[in-house]
């Protein structure tokens, strides 16, 4: 089953800034488009969006760009320093 969750704004519209959008302008308005719902075509948003679960905004890098920008860092013992991922073997 698909959990997806979409409040409606008052004024202005989430998915102006959303990877997932998709926008079309015309000479009566902005239709807006989401990609995002898992179907065959792209889904009408009729509404402005307030939140959304499903939202990624269209400047923020991907994980892969963060890791390849990021500084290893060493203490001068040769041992590494920092955030480690979760030890998945360790009880809570």
């Amino acid at each position: 089953m698909l959990h997806f969750k979409v409040y409606f704004a008052h004024s202005g519209h989430l998915c102006e800034n959303c990877i997932h959008a998709v926008r079309i302008t015309h000479a009566s308005g902005t239709r807006h488009f989401c990609r995002a719902l898992f179907a065959a075509d792209p889904v009408e948003i009729g509404q402005p969006v307030l939140a959304c679960n499903k939202f990624h905004h269209a400047c923020a890098p991907s994980l892969g760009d963060m890791q390849e920008i990021a500084w290893e860092i060493e203490a001068k013992d040769g041992k590494p320093v920092g955030f480690k991922p979760p030890d998945r073997n360790k009880k809570p």
